[in-house]
């Protein structure tokens, strides 16, 4: 998806618990999803934007697979979520971990902070030249939103 285009369907059910968002199995197919995508998400009561790497779950019975999003108890708590229950969320985009945009490298007088980054961390490109930035170290997350581009001359040493 790029800047700007809608998102997939407009309101999703899912059921949040145990800090999780359980992702229905209809959307499996829809996004693809596997343990190796990021997506940037918003509860539809609040309005709320947020960002999770997907866990893939496999139940040991009968080998089912679900997928899942971690959330922040905080996050919850900001919503005004009580688990168990059922909610409803919008898909705003989703990335490959480590997805990188292409670097920019026509202006000499530029910096692009895309040139920086490694695998670790996973951008969202946001309008107006920003960034927001998902970094997964273990089980600890951060997220950042900066510009993507740097004047050189804003430097002095």
């Amino acid at each position: 998806m790029s800047k700007g285009t809608p998102s997939y369907d407009n309101a999703i059910n899912v059921r949040i618990y145990s800090n999780s968002i359980s992702l229905p199995q209809n959307l499996r197919e829809k996004l693809s999803l596997n343990e190796n995508l990021v997506l940037k998400y918003k509860f539809l009561q609040n309005g709320n934007v947020s960002i999770n790497k997907v866990s893939k779950i496999t139940r040991k019975e009968n080998k089912e697979i679900t997928y899942r999003l971690r959330v922040q108890k905080n996050v919850l708590e900001k919503e005004a979520i009580k688990q168990p229950t059922t909610s409803q969320i919008e898909i705003l985009d989703k990335k490959q971990l480590g997805y990188r945009p292409i670097p920019n490298t026509c202006n000499n007088k530029i910096f692009d902070v895309v040139n920086t980054l490694d695998s670790r961390f996973t951008c969202f490109e946001e309008q107006n030249d920003f960034l927001t930035i998902y970094f997964l170290n273990n089980r600890t997350r951060s997220i950042a939103c900066i510009p993507r581009f740097i004047r050189i001359d804003n430097f002095s040493i």
